[in-house]
Order: structure tokens, then C-alpha cells, then sequence
């Protein structure tokens, strides 16, 4: 089957959450399970050959790392290390150390679309056991400038690493200022579509609610 790393993630994230509800609430579904795990294998197996020499992976097998791209599939690998899986510890900390390698230096001049790309990779290498505390607060200094999609990522970052940050507090505030309250709920919407990072006003309220 011919996919691209993106999707293979994309198709495989779901069943690992799907996979962890079964167990976390004792369900037994023998069928399902095994079709689940078959899934997992398959795209477990096909970034483990596809993974570049540097860590990474391009947006297929074969093609230059794509650090965005790299982030994304080292989170599904932490989630299914999480949900149980038996994964090659080497293959996850070379794809941190490759995103790690991605990391700028925000400034008055970083664009806002790699502010929110920052915000995700901090969110990834926290999420994998790295402390990215001196990042992170780089990146808080900046905040009010980013996308609440990755003031989101940022909270949930802060949140692996100490759930006591008091930067917590200013997060939650952005995005309770944010909200755009009506009968039915609450949605965020963003100034601008970040389309460098696949972003939409649906993922940003899916985040903000998460």
C-alpha cells in the first residue's frame, strides 16, 4: 500500500486510542483487537524501514526528512509506546533528537506559522519524557502572537513536564478570552488558517477543549 508517513499516521493514531479504551475499560473484543493490532504493525513496521539515516522521515519512504512531518510520526510512535506497544526505544529517540534539531530561537521576526510549529514540537519532546522547559518558556514570552491551536499544545506541553508551571495559569487565560461562547458551546476561531501546519478552526477548538 502506497501512503505517504503522513497518512499511514493518520490512520493508525485512531486505532491506538481505540486500542487503549478497549483496555482501559476491560473490554473484550478479540476480533477487533487483533484487526487493531494488525493495523499497528503494519504502520509500526513501515516507519521502522522508512526512517532516514538523520532520525527522520521525508513525506515518503526514500525523501529528505521533513522535520514537521518527523514530530508528527514520533508522537503516534509515544502513543503506541504508551498504549502498550513494544517499540525500538532507538528508533523514537532519534526521531526526538531530529526534531529536537528543528528547535529556532523565536524573536520579534519568526514568523507565526513557525512560533505554532515550535509549539507542537515542544509539545512532542515533552510528550516523549524531554525536557523542554527552556524552549517552552522562549516560546511563552512570544505567545500572544501564536495561533490558540498552539497556545493549546503549549499548555498540554507544560502539563507533562510540571502541572505546577505558573505559565499554566496564563494559557488557560488566553484561551478562556478566546473562546467564543453561544447556546450550544464554546468555539475558537483563528485570525488566519495555518495551512504550513494543517491547521483549521475545528482542530483548534478540538485542542482548546483537550
Amino acid at each position: 500500500e502506497h501512503q505517504c508517513i503522513e497518512q499511514t499516521v493518520s490512520r493508525f493514531l485512531p486505532n491506538i486510542m481505540t486500542y487503549r479504551a478497549l483496555k482501559d475499560l476491560g473490554l473484550d473484543d478479540p476480533e477487533l483487537e487483533a484487526k487493531l493490532r494488525d493495523a499497528l504493525d503494519f504502520a509500526l513496521n513501515k516507519l521502522a524501514n522508512e526512517q532516514n539515516p538523520d532520525g527522520g522521515w521525508g513525506w515518503f519512504g526514500g525523501m529528505e526528512s521533513n522535520s514537521y512531518v518527523t514530530a508528527y510520526a514520533a508522537l503516534g510512535l509515544i502513543e503506541a509506546r504508551s498504549a502498550g506497544f513494544d517499540l525500538d526505544t532507538a528508533m523514537v529517540d532519534r526521531a526526538l533528537n531530529y526534531v529536537r534539531g528543528a528547535f529556532v530561537r523565536p524573536g520579534i521576526d519568526t514568523p507565526v506559522w513557525e512560533l505554532n510549529r515550535q509549539a507542537f514540537y515542544s509539545y512532542v519532546l515533552a510528550r516523549g519524557g524531554w525536557d523542554v522547559r527552556p524552549e517552552l518558556d522562549a516560546l511563552h514570552q512570544q505567545r500572544l502572537e501564536m495561533d490558540y491551536w498552539a497556545r493549546a499544545f503549549m499548555l498540554m506541553a507544560y502539563h507533562e513536564l510540571d502541572p505546577g508551571s505558573a505559565q499554566i495559569a496564563d494559557l488557560v487565560s488566553d484561551l478562556q478570552t478566546g473562546a467564543i461562547l453561544s447556546a450550544t458551546g464554546a468555539h475558537w476561531e483563528e485570525d488566519e488558517i495555518d495551512w504550513w501546519n494543517w491547521n483549521s478552526d475545528t482542530r483548534t477548538t478540538a485542542l482548546a477543549m483537550a
